[in-house]
């Protein structure tokens, strides 16, 4: 800044110049006072020179008595301007006697002396110059030397000239000891500069804030972090006293306190809140001293404030950290303790005890991880590894078990953070909160134990569980889903949206999905559904929505069940009931027919007997006769329906029957349509009526060709044998009986035709059902009785354009082919004897009555079982024979044999039913002596078994 910038402000600088030079510690202060030094010797040397030059002009010029007045004056205006505080009187003194030198050299008379003048003003200067670098003592001293040199040269003008030499020697040594004085000064000065310049670096540059007070409690200077500290600018600082930045309520301790200062007592260093000019208040610690000068006259106060006021609030944040930390510590229901890592000494520790152990124990044994579980000891000690060598400062954690001082173990929580290091980064010092957590793991394991239940669950029940969000994207679903579905694999079922997948739309679902989804309740269903991956179930399905912690709904629970073997096995059972129906319908009727027949054929037969080989009306009951055996044929595909056809049981080879009749076959099927036969190798022997099973390939033929019509096909039949378990529902889903665990032989029979539906594939074996324009519809109807009889099973598999496959079933026999003698029939004999026929038709009565009478048997008949065994009470005696209906109202065959047991255990009975030998053998065993005649029967069959019968 300019110097002359400083006359604008001359209020402000004429109160700077009334202070002590000493107590000024602005440098720019100082350079002030050097300048106005320097100027007045500069303008006195310039006024001396002038005189003097005027002087050898005018010798009469004298001048010298006021000039050294004025010189006198000057020195002590300089004095006042350079080392005392009263500036603004020097200064004007200075001014005033300048002008008065001035004057003096212009207007003052010539004079003379100016040989003694000359050394005046030489001595003026050197005083000048002493002035500026002396000590108060040396100034007078020169001053004095001054006065008495104007003494002499005034009041003593016809002095020596030896004096006056003297003087001037004298002055000349002065001159030249104030010459090596001024060099000693420069040079002090120069170091004197030089550390200024280091004390004002320091000044600055200090990161307290450092203010000089004079003695009158005002700031002369003060450091650039005092002023940043503050708030004033530094112009507005200096000069403003101490009361100006105290507080209030600390005014009279700051008095004090100052008192105390200019006193010369020490003060220690204090703690002090001061104002900054925005009003706000900061915490400082202060160090105040007063400073002296050499001789102990004080100078100035110096203060050293630090803002403390961040300590401060710290060191309170810590005080109270501590306190909670304190609290917390002491409260909390965990172990938390400090462990010295050097020498693994407990250091602090919030519990008097642990684990049954008291503090003292516990810092006796220096640890607490001295009673490890043996099964968690390495998991610790490299836990402990880990933490030794960790250099960062991170809590880390480990579930034990540590022993209790009575022996049994808690599951403890580990957690340590490193609170302290090493020189080397080792930690030092860790803290350790131990928590017990034995109640924890044994709610963990219990709950392990449940996921690990509900997932075994979950993943072996039979029931499918699938879950998907709320934008209907399966997330989730356990095997027995993917197996129901025919899923591939998770992976493939994941993300498929259940609300759009076209399969899960078509069925149906979808809807039932969406409600559930928007509603947030339960909904269920049934349905046939076949999946993207072509499989088809019939499922029941259940939607359950599921919530979160909230009671927010954030999907559905899908609960999948296969019902496709029960559907299968409802719709087997509804087709057995409907079997069964049509059985004891087909088998009645069968059995009132047979009745009929036996009527019909018996007469015939004997009309045909009377009848002369050549009678004309031979040809006509010959018709008869075929038409009747006709008839009992049909009746006994009806009983074949109805289970209850008659069975002949031997053992069969079942690819010797169809190679032995493969002709036959051929015979049947039209040119365009070929037959192939693949036959297992040794395949086991099987117990069946091979009339009856012969029967049953060629229906299934017949099938084939009638399904392929007039188009060219293949059939083909195949042998194998089939291991059959509880778990193959699909074998008897026509038959409603399920086959016994084993080995069977299958008979498939297929073709390439056209196929059936759904609808015509469920009604197949229903009597009489056909689809073809000359059927009866008892061909496939006999196949199922006969199987089912066989106690075997069956399969249909057919869709339209995919042909259609049989698939028969039959038990395998453990049994080996042997060679059966033929029966010999027995020879003629001469028929005697009584025959008691029982039967509630009064037709069958007749016909074997008219038939017997043929070899004169006599016959006595009853209607009912009552009416029969009244007869035979009545002629005993007489009766040898008695032929019995199986089948008849009141009381049946078998409680009319009963009862005729009853009266004679011996009697010979001939059981007559349009039902298969082998139930009323069933019934009837251990009944005594009992033959089986089957419905309708031709005269000569009937006369034959009652021959065989009264032989006996």
């Amino acid at each position: 800044m300019s110097p002359f910038n400083h006359f604008n402000n001359w209020q402000k600088y004429l109160r700077q110049l009334t202070e002590p030079a000493a107590e000024v510690q602005q440098g720019e202060e100082r350079q002030w006072a050097r300048l106005l030094a320097g100027l007045s010797v500069a303008l006195l040397t310039m006024g001396i020179f002038v005189v003097i030059i005027w002087i050898l002009i005018s010798p009469n010029f004298t001048t010298a008595p006021y000039i050294s007045g004025f010189a006198i004056a000057a020195i002590f205006s300089i004095y006042l301007l350079s080392r005392t505080r009263y500036y603004q009187f020097g200064a004007v003194c200075l001014i005033v006697l300048l002008l008065l030198i001035v004057g003096a050299i212009i207007f003052t008379a010539p004079g003379s002396l100016v040989d003694r003048m000359r050394v005046l003003y030489f001595l003026t200067i050197a005083v000048l110059l002493a002035s500026l670098f002396f000590s108060i003592r040396g100034l007078l001293l020169v001053i004095g030397i001054s006065l008495v040199g104007t003494a002499v040269f005034f009041f003593v003008p016809e002095a020596p000239f030896s004096v006056t030499y003297s003087y001037i020697v004298f002055m000349v040594v002065m001159s030249a000891l104030l010459i090596l004085a001024t060099v000693m000064r420069n040079d002090y000065v120069k170091r004197l500069h030089e550390s200024q310049r280091r004390y004002h670096a320091l000044f600055n540059q200090s990161n307290d804030a450092v203010c000089i007070f004079g003695l009158d409690g005002r700031i002369i200077e003060a450091n650039q972090h005092a002023v940043a500290l503050l708030g004033y600018a530094p112009e507005e600082l200096v000069g403003m006293t101490f009361r100006g930045v105290v507080v209030d309520n600390e005014l009279i301790e700051s008095e004090k306190l100052f008192q105390r200062l200019r006193a010369n007592e020490p003060i220690p260093i204090y703690e002090q809140w001061v104002k900054k000019k925005d009003g706000s208040l900061i915490l400082v610690e202060n160090n105040v001293e007063l400073v002296q000068d050499a001789n102990g006259n004080p100078l100035h106060i110096q203060s050293i404030a630090r803002d403390i006021t961040l300590r401060k609030q710290a060191e309170a944040a810590l005080r109270a950290s501590e306190e909670r930390f304190r609290r917390l510590t002491f409260q909390s229901p965990d172990t938390i303790y400090i462990l010295n890592f050097t020498n693994f000494q407990i250091e602090f520790i919030n519990k008097d005890s642990f684990l049954g152990y008291t503090l003292a124990e516990l810092k006796q044994s220096g640890s607490i991880f001295n009673n490890v579980h043996p099964t968690d000891q390495a998991q610790v000690a490299h836990y402990w590894e880990t933490v030794m060598q960790n250099q960062e400062i991170s809590p880390q954690s480990v579930d034990y078990r540590l022993q209790h001082k009575d022996g049994h173990w808690e599951w403890i929580h580990n957690r340590s953070i490193v609170l302290a290091h090493t020189a080397e980064g080792k930690p030092s010092e860790v803290l350790i909160v131990l928590t017990l957590i034995t109640d924890t793991k044994q709610v963990e394991e219990k709950l392990r134990q449940q996921e690990e239940y509900a997932r075994i669950l979950i993943e072996q029940t039979p029931i499918g569980i699938v879950t998907v969000n709320m934008d209907g994207e399966v997330t989730a679903a356990n095997p027995r889903s993917l197996e129901i579905l025919g899923s591939p694999g998770l992976s493939a079922t994941l993300g498929l949206n259940v609300l759009t997948l076209p399969p899960i739309v078509a069925a149906g679902i979808s809807p039932m999905l969406a409600q559930s989804l928007a509603t947030g309740k339960s909904n269920e269903m049934e349905t046939w559904y076949t999946s993207i991956w072509d499989k088809a179930t019939y499922l029941f399905i259940r939607a359950v929505p599921y919530f979160d912690g909230l009671g927010h709904q954030i999907g559905l629970i899908i609960l999948v069940e296969d019902l496709t073997q029960r559907e299968r096995a409802e719709e087997g059972m509804r087709q057995a009931q409907k079997l069964e129906s049509l059985g004891v319908l087909a088998g009645g009727i069968a059995h009132d027919f047979n009745n009929l027949l036996v009527a019909m054929l018996g007469q015939a037969s004997l009309a045909l007997a009377k009848l002369a080989p050549k009678s004309p009306g031979r040809p006509h009951v010959e018709k008869a006769v075929t038409a009747a055996e006709q008839a009992a044929r049909l009746t006994q595909q009806l009983l074949a329906y109805s289970g209850r056809g008659q069975f002949h049981v031997d053992l069969l080879d079942l690819n010797g029957l169809i190679e032995e009749n493969l002709h036959l076959f051929t015979a049947m099927i039209p040119k365009q349509i070929i037959l192939k036969t693949t036959l297992a190798e040794l395949l086991p022997l099987v117990e069946v009526d091979i009339a009856q099973i012969q029967q049953v390939v060629m229906n299934l033929i017949i099938n084939a060709v009638d399904a392929l019509g007039s188009e060219s096909g293949t059939i083909q039949i195949v042998t194998r044998t089939q291991m059959v378990t509880e778990a193959d529902h699909q074998f008897w889903y026509y038959t409603s009986v399920p086959l016994a665990e084993g080995v069977y032989v299958t008979l498939e029979v297929s073709d390439d035709g056209p196929g059936m539906n759904q609808e015509t594939a469920v009604n197949i074996f229903d009597p009489f059902f056909t689809t073809k324009e000359k059927g009866h519809g008892l061909g496939l109807a006999a196949v199922i009785g006969i199987v089912k009889g066989h106690n075997g099973g069956l399969t249909v598999e057919s869709a339209v354009g995919q042909g259609t496959t049989f698939n028969l079933l039959l038990p395998a026999s453990q049994k080996q082919a042997t060679a059966v003698p033929p029966t010999p029939k027995p020879k003629p004999t001469t028929l005697t004897g009584v025959i008691l026929v029982i039967d509630d038709e009064q037709a069958v009565r007749e016909a074997v009555t008219d038939i017997l009478s043929l070899v004169d048997v006599v016959v006595l008949s009853a209607a009912d079982g009552q009416s029969g065994l009244a007869l035979y009470l009545e002629h005993q005696a007489e009766i040898s024979l008695v032929l019995l209906d199986l089948s008849m109202p009141g009381w049946s065959g078998e409680k009319t044999m009963e009862a005729l047991q009853a009266v004679n255990p011996n009697v010979q009975i001939i059981v007559s039913s349009g039902y298969n030998e082998t139930e009323a053998i069933r019934r009837f065993a251990n009944k005594g002596s009992t033959r089986f005649l089957k419905k309708p029967y031709s005269a000569s069959t009937l006369i034959e078994m009652v021959q065989t019968g009264l032989s006996q």
